[in-house]
């Protein structure tokens, strides 16, 4: 009985500790929507939503942050 009480106790805290990771860094641990909401990071290129925004930093060791909603205009016209 005390195993089981332990093993469960383990698993919650296990549970508890990797929901916390996914909120700081706002990108869940299995990927992005597809919901296209774009929006322009600063470094002038635009992702399909914020997730992907941050889900490219993450995967590519990014530090890029979000600038505005809607896609990035070309500023040289």
């Amino acid at each position: 009985m005390k195993l089981a009480i332990l093993i469960c106790v383990s698993v919650l805290f296990y549970l508890s500790v990797a929901e916390a990771q996914e909120s700081e860094n706002n990108v869940p641990e299995f990927g992005c929507t597809r919901e296209y909401n774009p929006v322009c990071g600063d470094d002038g290129l635009t992702y399909s939503n914020e997730c992907m925004l941050h889900w490219e930093n993450k995967v590519r060791n990014k530090n890029v942050s979000l600038k505005h909603a809607g896609r990035c205009e070309d500023e040289n016209k």
